[in-house]
């Protein structure tokens, strides 16, 4: 499993070495093995992303880009895809769900990661299913 964290932010909830150690964590409860990259990004490269990937024009917590090319990584081990922080909408979330940054951030590193492994939450059922396991991760990890 290997893990690459690009981060250009002046100061970081977590470190590198933590987020790829959590990753780590997160990807053998999950038995999965292969590559993702993490971006910690500000609000500009979010909210852009957002924009131009989703329609939506404003800043958000977390996206996924899920490489799903499942004939190619057969042989190969897997690129699951890119996963985009943006910290101060964590730290504004952690504020008003009274938690820490580093849980919040924590749980979007988990969230972003099973949507990467095909998990998503556009219907109830679906929903329930991921931020059950999500939850269930979060608590095995932190």
């Amino acid at each position: 499993m290997e893990c690459l964290v690009f981060a250009k932010l002046k100061k970081q909830i977590v470190r590198e070495t933590e987020i790829k150690n959590l990753i780590w964590k997160i990807f053998k409860i999950l038995k999965k093995d292969g590559t993702l990259s993490i971006h910690l990004v500000g609000e500009k490269k979010i909210k852009s992303l957002n924009k131009l990937y989703r329609g939506f024009d404003k800043v958000t917590d977390v996206l996924s880009f899920a490489t799903e090319d499942e004939v190619f990584f057969k042989k190969t081990e897997r690129d699951y895809g890119d996963i985009f922080i943006c910290e101060k909408q964590i730290v504004r979330q952690a504020k008003d769900y009274k938690i820490s940054e580093k849980e919040e951030l924590v749980r979007m590193l988990v969230h972003g990661v099973l949507h990467l492994v095909g998990y998503d939450h556009l219907k109830e059922p679906e929903a329930k299913i991921m931020f059950d396991l999500q939850e269930k991760l979060l608590k095995k990890i932190i």
